[in-house]
């Protein structure tokens, strides 16, 4: 807000204390009575007309300047670019002094009785309601506005702090020489900021991901959201946390952005619990997703976050593949990817019995993800030949003491295993639990993201996030 204030002073022509020269003061002075003399001359309406044009076009001139010299700081604060907001702009700045105008008039209206408030506060809420409409309209137009990764911030700074010098430095009005130089520099600044952002990731980590299958177990709370590399490939199994009823992206963006990812392969939906899907729709607007995995059934489902959700999907035109045990998916390099459950065909009482169970093999080595699994389903996944031993485990229905997941621990027999779950997860017999057979055993809830590696040769890197960053 601060930013934007300064801007409109400065391209207003607030001149920080130094007092315009004679020579300009009279030739604006002169400009000034000859536009005069020409409004006088005309016909009324073409006077009016003239004057609203000017005062749209100064108007546009002003948002513009904000636009640009608050970008980079929305650019990295909120991983947004938002051209049409120079039109937006315009449009609603008048609605928000109407919005604010009506509402303090509402408060003071109340102090005398309801009724007094009744139509400064009618006129606030239908302003408000024209606002919302006309930002959504915005938001739909193509190429309005863009997600990407955020720029370096000391990058910003650069901006910043170049603007400022230009400010205390600049000597009257600019040169077309002097634009055009300008011009440069600010091409040049958003073509390194832009290189930058979709570079965060280091060279020597792109190089060695195409050599190994990496799964980042995203700290969401009490849900899970489990990003998987392998390759020049990006996949999401589950995106979701429990409250987000809004259906925003709750961080997992962000850990997207901060790898460098603006598109997804595939995003596997276990089952039909909003704690594993109800971050998909904010993240289908901020990055490309070729297609999406679920069970049998599950977009079928009435329950109304799961209609949200298959609108969501229908509206964005996205392919949609049901899974049942025995299909593979191609997942990167050297990466095999077997579904273990449901069996097809079979529905069950609950979710949870039905989820979606993936087990990722490479070099002799395994990485279970089974969803909220519960019986009856998790009889029939211990039906199926025993994963190699030394494996990752995610934890069974986020830890989970109901789950019944000693014999998925048993049948398993991981080397390490990751529960993604909230403060529930604190509790020592989850602890002794899922530590009982030797495992090593990390929550996101105390570990933050949690890291998997499976190197070519086989071996396992595991690193907790708020214990040893990366």
């Amino acid at each position: 807000s601060f930013l934007a204030v300064g801007t409109l002073l400065i391209a207003s022509g607030f001149s920080l204390g130094r007092p315009l020269s004679r020579p300009v003061a009279d030739a604006i002075k002169a400009e000034t009575q000859l536009e005069s003399l020409v409004s006088e001359s005309q016909p009324r309406w073409r006077s009016v007309l003239g004057y609203v044009v000017k005062r749209l076009r100064d108007l546009l001139k002003l948002s513009f300047f904000v636009t640009l010299i608050s970008t980079p700081l929305v650019w990295h604060s909120f991983n947004v670019v938002t051209p049409i907001a120079i039109l937006m702009n315009v449009l609603l700045a008048p609605l928000l002094l109407v919005a604010l105008g009506s509402g303090i008039a509402a408060i003071f209206a109340a102090s005398i009785g309801p009724a007094w408030a009744a139509v400064p506060g009618g006129l606030c809420g239908a302003t408000l309601e024209l606002m919302t409409w006309l930002i959504d309209v915005g938001a739909s137009v193509p190429c309005g506005h863009y997600w990407l990764p955020s720029p370096h911030a000391g990058w910003v700074c650069v901006f910043y702090l170049g603007l400022l010098v230009w400010l205390l430095l600049r000597k009257g009005p600019v040169s077309p020489r002097r634009f055009v130089r300008y011009l440069i520099l600010l091409i040049v600044w958003f073509v390194v900021a832009w290189i930058g952002a979709f570079g965060l990731y280091p060279r020597s980590e792109k190089y060695r991901l195409g050599e190994m299958t990496e799964a980042v177990f995203v700290d969401v709370g009490h849900g899970t959201a489990v990003v998987i590399r392998s390759g020049a490939e990006t996949w999401l199994y589950d995106c979701g946390q429990l409250g987000n009823e809004e259906f925003r992206p709750r961080g997992i963006d962000q850990v997207l952005w901060s790898m460098g990812i603006t598109r997804i392969n595939g995003v596997f939906l276990s089952h039909a619990d909003a704690d594993h899907f109800n971050a998909l729709p904010s993240l289908l607007e901020r990055f490309s997703v070729d297609q999406v995995y679920t069970p049998s059934g599950m977009l079928e489902d009435e329950e109304p976050a799961v209609r949200v959700l298959a609108g969501v999907i229908e509206r964005h035109g996205l392919a949609v593949k049901e899974l049942s045990a025995g299909d593979e998916v191609r997942m990167g390099k050297g990466l095999s990817v077997t579904v273990l459950h449901p069996p097809i065909g079979e529905r069950f009482d609950s979710d949870n019995a039905g989820s979606l169970v993936l087990q990722l093999s490479k070099a002799g080595r395994t990485i279970l993800l089974p969803g909220d699994l519960e019986p009856p389903g998790t009889q029939q996944l211990l039906e199926h030949p025993r994963p190699s031993v030394g494996g990752i485990l995610m934890a069974p229905h986020h830890g989970s003491l109901r789950a019944n997941s000693e014999m998925v621990l048993q049948w398993a027999r991981p080397r390490y295993v990751v529960i993604s779950g909230g403060r529930l997860t604190d509790r020592a017999e989850v602890l002794q639990k899922f530590a009982s057979t030797g495992a090593e055993v990390f929550r996101t809830a105390q570990d933050g993201a949690v890291r998997v590696r499976i190197l070519e040769s086989g071996d396992v890197e595991i690193r907790s996030y708020l214990k040893d960053p990366w």
